[in-house]
């Protein structure tokens, strides 16, 4: 297959044809402030996954949501769409806001669009955290973090009980940087840590960098 780096360059380039060139942000930006998260933003895509929050005039503001949703939805040429409350849903680990999980044809592919609706002081903090993580990460081989991401997801375990965020903080936090080291640093944080595994309690607001 292509190399590591090549494909997350063409998947970047992908991306942001379907975001400019089709313009998935303008429908977007219309309603609110954007802020990419996850791989698009940190440059180290493995998948054709696209994460970003809008900034939403407070955390119940559905209607903007719907209409964004109602907006792309007659658009673009739309798989799936899954609307979710996470104020209201209590089954899934992701805590906050309004979301819309959108898949989407573009050039004869299917892409998942993970948008987040947040409130404004939450938005800030998150745009923080993530500004922060992508600093930390470019002090890091990418070709290193492409590879453990793309190994684990061979291995069928990334994005089922391992996600994105889960390989950065072994790579920021834990000094990993092999499959091998990953899963010595999985089996200590299962035994030591009080909360839930992959949990991101310990740092508030960074469920939105999920992959």
């Amino acid at each position: 297959g292509m190399d590591v780096v090549e494909l997350a360059d063409v998947l970047h380039k992908e991306a942001d044809a379907l975001l400019y060139e089709a313009g998935l942000l303008n429908v977007i930006q219309a309603y609110g402030a954007v802020q990419f998260t996850g791989s698009y933003a940190s440059n180290l895509m493995t998948w054709r996954d696209i994460d970003l929050n809008l900034r939403l005039n407070n955390e119940w503001d559905v209607d903007t949501m719907w209409m964004i949703g109602q907006r792309i939805g007659t658009k673009y040429e739309i798989v799936k769409m899954i609307y979710s409350n996470h104020h209201l849903r209590d089954d899934v680990r992701f805590d906050y806001g309004l979301y819309w999980g959108i898949y989407v044809l573009y050039r004869d592919e299917v892409w998942k669009v993970d948008l987040w609706g947040i409130e404004p002081s939450r938005f800030e903090a998150v745009a923080h955290e993530h500004r922060e993580i992508n600093e930390k990460l470019k002090n890091v081989d990418r070709r290193v973090v492409l590879e453990l991401k793309t190994a684990l997801m061979e291995r069928g375990d990334y994005r089922d009980t391992v996600y994105g965020m889960d390989v950065y903080l072994a790579i920021i936090e834990g000094d990993v940087r092999t499959l091998d080291d990953f899963d010595a640093w999985w089996a200590s944080r299962a035994v030591h840590s009080t909360t839930p595994r992959g949990s991101w309690r310990s740092w508030p607001g960074t469920s939105g960098f999920r992959r």
